[in-house]
């Protein structure tokens, strides 16, 4: 499949045509202060503990609460709504797929786990009005594949987008007839087995 088209299906995933909805909510707690990052820091886990176990559907800010021990008035006053806060949890389990991507193979119970987190939330963003300003901040896997691709395969960087897009394509579409991840394939055979394709039809 041509590189183009392969971007293109990314981006139709990572971009939603539908607005988010508007809410009429406001922070009422100034942002510069440098509070709410703290906090940010405090729930995210609990609430990243809770997407573990269930779909991001099915959480509820008073489900979060509760596991913070905290009001949900609390975090009402900060964030509008679980899709702000999902996306700050987004944002942390992106940081740790990626490095999973560039480091580590894909067969091992906890790199499965945490994509299979990242990709259901991503997706779950995505149906609620979130834009993603990239394809890789949609799914960071494939930019940590990228580099993977350069550094120890030795492709250039439209041969590793190719491969990457490929194999990310693979997975994704796998993650939503399933919708699970469960690799039986290491991320370095699969890398491998795209990446001597493509240097074979050049």
């Amino acid at each position: 499949m041509p590189i183009d088209a392969l971007r293109r299906f990314f981006r139709s995933m990572s971009e939603k045509e539908n607005p988010p909805k508007k809410s009429g909510k406001k922070y009422l707690i100034d942002d510069r202060t440098g509070e709410r990052a703290e906090i940010s820091e405090n729930l995210a886990p609990v609430a990243e503990d809770l997407l573990a176990k269930n779909s991001p559907a099915d959480i509820t800010i008073r489900d979060i609460a509760a596991k913070a021990t905290v009001h949900h008035r609390f975090i009402s006053t900060w964030f509008v709504g679980k899709v702000e806060l999902f996306t700050i949890v987004h944002q942390r389990i992106s940081q740790r797929t990626r490095t999973l991507a560039r480091n580590a193979s894909l067969t091992t119970p906890s790199s499965v786990a945490e994509l299979n987190l990242q990709l259901g939330l991503a997706l779950w963003l995505i149906q609620n009005g979130v834009k993603f300003k990239s394809i890789e901040d949609a799914f960071p896997a494939i930019g940590g594949a990228i580099e993977r691709s350069v550094q120890e395969l030795g492709m250039s960087h439209k041969e590793a987008e190719i491969v990457a897009y490929t194999v990310g394509s693979l997975v994704l579409s796998n993650f939503i007839l399933q919708p699970h991840v469960a690799s039986t394939t290491s991320l370095e055979e699969l890398l491998g087995h795209y990446g001597k394709l493509i240097q074979k039809n050049k």
